[in-house]
């Protein structure tokens, strides 16, 4: 008989690597959440990392607000408390990368007094009329679309929302150009922008994102009511001398933003049970002899290569491959 625990769904453990968090802390995490509580000498063991990233792991956890020492070792947070707690943390200001502004501060950086601007705006209450806005927008833009978008993570959601709007676009020969600040490890949506990028999409990266913003054809700007908690709404700016000011916002964002395709993007640092099976696999060992090399079970060397896919952000071994050579990940020789 089929019990109401076995038809559940699975638990989706997060990336904390895609919320700014280092691999390691992802790596102790996922751990912590399939052993239970841990001490951190056992955590270092068994992962293959040494005792000093262990402990930094953990301490990066607790600062996070995800883990706590308890009497037998490292207790972690639920991964629904995980991310609601990485969620609300997401858009604080972080030591010189200021948190971003609201739609009456991002008026001022423009140039334009917010006082004298009201006239050419309205409010959109709530995700779903924004939504829709969006969608009706988007599908009348005929020249350029412009974003910024200030999350280091965007939600599965929202790219869900834009992905076909911003295809849609590319295919009607609209200019799409977007501002973002520089994705975390193992980003999915990074998927969406090489994507993108391939079909003539132009991007810039940049730490800092002033403000979350979308100009339609030169005419129409939206703004989040509140950068924090975008379901309540957004503001419509139809004013063109507002409109104007917030594009001259845009192009200088733009100018001092990199492109990511020619920056490069940001090392990946592999655990030694990690560098070592990487090494192995390269040689040509098949799980099994790789194994029998590691003194491990072939089932943990399929779970080690399966947590680095996740971290990665990838679903095959062969998109492994492409990413780690493409990251410039540290395999120092064995």
């Amino acid at each position: 008989m089929i019990t109401g625990a076995e038809l559940a769904e699975p638990v989706v453990v997060p990336s904390l690597a895609r919320w700014g968090l280092s691999p390691d802390a992802d790596l102790v995490y996922r751990a912590l959440h399939s052993l239970g509580a841990q001490p951190a000498g056992l955590l270092h063991s068994s992962l293959g990392l040494t005792m000093a990233r262990a402990l930094s792991a953990c301490d990066e956890l607790h600062a996070a607000g995800l883990a706590r020492p308890v009497s037998n070792g490292w207790h972690v947070l639920a991964p629904d408390q995980a991310v609601t707690r990485l969620r609300r943390s997401r858009t604080r200001a972080r030591p010189g990368v200021p948190a971003p502004a609201g739609h009456t501060e991002a008026l001022v950086m423009a140039g334009i007094d917010p006082a004298a601007g009201q006239a050419g705006m309205e409010e959109l209450r709530g995700l779903d009329a924004v939504r829709d806005r969006i969608g009706e927008l988007a599908a009348a833009e005929r020249f350029e679309h412009l974003a910024m978008n200030p999350e280091a993570v965007a939600e599965a959601a929202t790219v869900a929302v834009a992905a076909p709007l911003d295809l849609a676009l590319l295919a009607r020969n609209v200019r799409l150009r977007t501002i973002s600040r520089p994705p975390a490890d193992g980003d999915a949506t990074a998927n969406h922008a090489d994507k993108l990028g391939k079909l003539g999409a132009e991007q810039r990266t940049t730490v800092h994102v002033p403000a979350k913003l979308l100009i339609y054809d030169r005419r129409v700007a939206l703004m989040p009511i509140d950068p924090a908690d975008l379901t309540r709404g957004a503001v419509q700016v139809n004013a063109p001398i507002v409109v104007d000011a917030l594009v001259a916002l845009f192009a200088r964002c733009w100018a001092s933003a990199t492109d990511p395709r020619t920056a490069g993007v940001s090392d990946v640092e592999l655990t030694e049970r990690e560098r070592a099976l990487i090494v192995l696999l390269g040689r040509g060992h098949t799980d099994d002899t790789a194994a029998r090399q590691l003194g491990v079970s072939p089932r943990t060397v399929s779970s080690t290569l399966r947590g680095l896919m996740d971290r990665i952000g990838v679903d095959s071994r062969f998109a492994l491959g492409l990413a780690l050579g493409r990251s410039g990940a540290r395999v120092p020789p064995l």
